[in-house]
């Protein structure tokens, strides 16, 4: 192998594509529809990541990857030109290698034509910088791989559209055999070798801001056997006529796909990886390695998990298996035992009497909709106390959930909440069973002072409709005494049934207003960071933004319970006036963007009404706010619907701030330093109406812009050398 001659290839090829009309006609439509299609969806829904546009990416690349390479091999092929490479003495693998590195190159190119996405990102929002370097890496890895097997298909089909077609057909199968209609009726463990072969699941684990060593050799793996495949038949020329050879360079390329085999079945049983997110999702947190270097008792972390999962399903039970590993590696007191309820009856009676649930998985069959009854859950026992997973949903909070059951069941440091929720029913359901993974939760009647004798911390959910004198005073007591307290509440009374607001009337503002935090009778909205609602009803449906429902930004981020949050989602909430006094000096957590006002009057919160919204004034509006001083700690959040059932399923980011907030107000250090890892959710941040449009098309037609107008000077130039006229008379 010549690195001079490769690179010279290399070099030869990428001038050629740069040359070629062709490349041009290629990729400016790729570019203009590409950012197009992410556009549409990323403004609407309020999401500054790339994630739907690397969702769409392999699709764009299946024909994108054949095109580029169909005339790389083929054309030499037809009009003979290989044979004068051969002349020269070239090794096959040389002319390969370079041809792949040339068509590699130009890919790269492309895709640096779409940095335009990232930089928006970064000028008008707050994006994970380890996510988009991994999305970008996943993209490379799979053009790679698909240039790879163009190339091959480029070698056997000496016709430039059956190359194209042949190329096109085995990249869409290395896709398809990942989906759920392939392996429907394959028996495991076929099922689960079919769809490691598959490539989105491999280009989705590195898309999620982690580099794993199994996705890497994957993708290096199939590129290698590729290419082998390829100088396979540049060789058959030259091994026709001698059978050693052919022999030799078979057993080479067959030792080859073996050894690939063997490292990915080897990085599968140990897990390694490089976490590129910035709140390092992948890794266990310094709370979860003291918590497992304490384990004074052996704990047994049991699986249940049927084997013939649906894709989706198939990629959780893979992060799950790889996080107890983890947990394996740290501690000699955790045992981990796997079972499969869909293999024997008595495992699935066991798994439905300790409370896993059976869950019903969609699944695509082979020409319709299909329902699959399956198990994956989790339980952790020491000796006698026990705890249950019932379904793992996504392994974003799995640590938090595991390790916050390992210190139940081994009896490290549970403490009491008092919970009171004044007249507001069983909403919160959710936040309380989060809770009582670490706390005894449970409910307390704050009109009577001795029932706060035995909590160490208190959440308060207050509609703000009671005039309870009794309720602010044992407040007031609670917290002197060095209490610790959440309140969830607002200035406001709201009725989404009628859509009626009231001023509150609760006494337990004039608490807060002693500790410097007065909460407003006002209602607060956002023009800039709101949610999208659905209105209408029957067949007649529309999407409307809602100023009310506002995303709350996190207004420092050197507190724990906001390390790994970007925003929260708050309805209809009111406003916090922070003052210091009598030495208590109120920080805030979370305001509103540039673009908020406050309503104070005539309070009207229809859908129609908020043409008529304007921002009242060009600063941000505090929304919550904490207060710490010696022992005593105290968090206000003006919004009480944020913990609901509702919110914390339709933004995690919600269940994570609150517990957060919890957990710093009442845990040790040990435990407050498990945070709840959710994907963060990064909002785009604009100033003004215009500033998106102009981000948007400038996405969309400036790259392309540039390279037509490169494509004319440089194509241009090119004719005219060609048309240039030589005197080669001798004077």
């Amino acid at each position: 192998m010549n690195k001079q001659i490769i690179l010279t290839i290399a070099k030869k090829e990428f001038l050629g594509f740069i040359n070629s009309p062709l490349a041009y006609i290629i990729i400016v439509p790729f570019l203009i529809i590409s950012n197009f299609l992410y556009f549409r969806t990323a403004f609407v829904a309020g999401d500054a990541s790339l994630r739907s546009y690397f969702q769409l990416l392999p699709w764009f690349l299946l024909f994108l990857a054949p095109a580029l390479t169909m005339n790389l091999l083929s054309d030499e092929q037809r009009k003979g030109t290989l044979e004068l490479l051969f002349g020269h003495h070239l090794q096959e693998l040389d002319i390969i290698l370079g041809k792949f590195l040339g068509v590699v190159a130009f890919f790269a190119v492309l895709l640096i034509m779409t940095l335009g996405l990232p930089l928006t990102l970064f000028l008008f929002a707050k994006p994970d910088p380890g996510l988009i370097i991994s999305q970008y890496l996943g993209a490379v890895f799979l053009g790679a791989t698909f240039l790879a097997v163009g190339l091959m298909a480029s070698a056997y089909i000496k016709n430039n559209i059956g190359s194209f077609l042949m190329a096109l057909v085995l990249n869409f199968v290395l896709i398809l055999i990942g989906l759920d209609i392939m392996v429907l009726f394959i028996p495991w463990p076929f099922s689960r070798l079919i769809q490691e072969l598959a490539l989105l699941p491999h280009v989705e684990s590195i898309s999620r801001g982690v580099l794993e060593a199994k996705d890497l050799v994957y993708f290096f793996s199939l590129t290698a056997i590729f290419l082998a495949l390829t100088t396979v038949k540049l060789t058959q020329r030259r091994t026709k006529d001698n059978k050693q050879e052919r022999l030799q360079l078979q057993f080479i390329v067959l030792s080859l796909v073996i050894v690939c085999l063997g490292v990915n079945i080897l990085f599968n049983f140990f897990p390694l990886r490089i976490d590129l997110t910035k709140d390092r999702l992948f890794t266990l947190s310094k709370g979860t390695k003291q918590t497992l270097n304490k384990i004074p008792d052996k704990v047994t972390i049991t699986l249940y998990a049927v084997k013939n999962l649906p894709g989706q399903a198939q990629l959780i039970l893979r992060q799950l298996t790889d996080i107890l590993k983890d947990y394996k590696r740290l501690s000699k007191n955790i045992e981990l035992v796997y079972k499969y309820p869909d293999t024997d009856s008595k495992i699935m009676e066991e798994a439905q009497t300790e409370g896993i649930e059976e869950v019903t998985f969609n699944r695509v069959g082979s020409t319709k909709f299909e329902a699959q009854n399956g198990f994956l859950g989790i339980k952790i026992q020491s000796g006698e106390k026990k705890e249950i997973i019932p379904f793992v949903e996504n392994t974003t909070d799995l640590e938090y959930q595991l390790t916050r059951r390992i210190r139940k069941v081994t009896n490290q440091g549970q403490k009491t909440l008092g919970w009171y929720s004044n007249n507001i029913g069983g909403q919160y359901q959710i936040l309380q069973e989060t809770l009582k993974t670490q706390y005894e939760v449970k409910d307390i009647d704050l009109t009577k002072k001795e029932e706060l004798n035995n909590v160490d911390g208190l959440i308060v959910i207050d509609n703000n409709s009671s005039e309870e004198i009794d309720t602010s005073s044992n407040l007031k007591s609670f917290l002197n005494n060095k209490g610790k307290v959440l309140l969830l509440t607002k200035g406001i009374t709201v009725d989404p049934q009628l859509l009626v607001v009231d001023k509150g009337k609760s006494k337990i503002n004039e608490v807060l207003a002693s500790y410097g935090i007065d909460l407003q009778n006002d209602l607060v909205y956002d023009l800039e960071l709101n949610e999208t609602i659905t209105l209408g009803q029957g067949a007649v449906r529309y999407l409307l933004p809602y100023p009310f429902w506002l995303k709350a930004l996190p207004s420092k981020t050197n507190f724990p319970f906001t390390a790994h949050i970007d925003s929260v989602l708050m309805a209809w909430p009111s406003s916090l006036k922070l003052n210091q006094k009598d030495n208590f000096k109120p920080e805030a957590i979370l305001e509103t963007s540039l673009n908020a006002g406050r309503e104070t009057e005539n309070f009207n919160i229809s859908p129609n009404s908020i043409g008529s919204l304007a921002p009242s004034i060009r600063e941000k509006i505090v929304l919550g706010a904490v207060l710490e001083k010696e022992e005593m700690r105290l968090a206000v959040v003006a919004d009480q619907i944020l913990a609901s059932d509702q919110f914390v399923n339709n933004s995690p980011q919600n269940l994570s701030f609150v517990t957060g907030l919890v957990d710093w107000l009442v845990a040790d250090k040990e435990l407050a330093a498990i945070p709840i890892k959710t994907s963060a959710r990064a909002v785009f941040l604009f100033t003004n109406s215009l500033q998106p449009v102009i981000i948007q098309y400038a996405n969309i037609f400036a790259p392309s812009l540039l390279i037509i107008i490169f494509a004319f000077i440089w194509l241009t130039r090119r004719k005219k050398l060609t048309l240039r006229k030589y005197d080669l008379s001798v004077k």
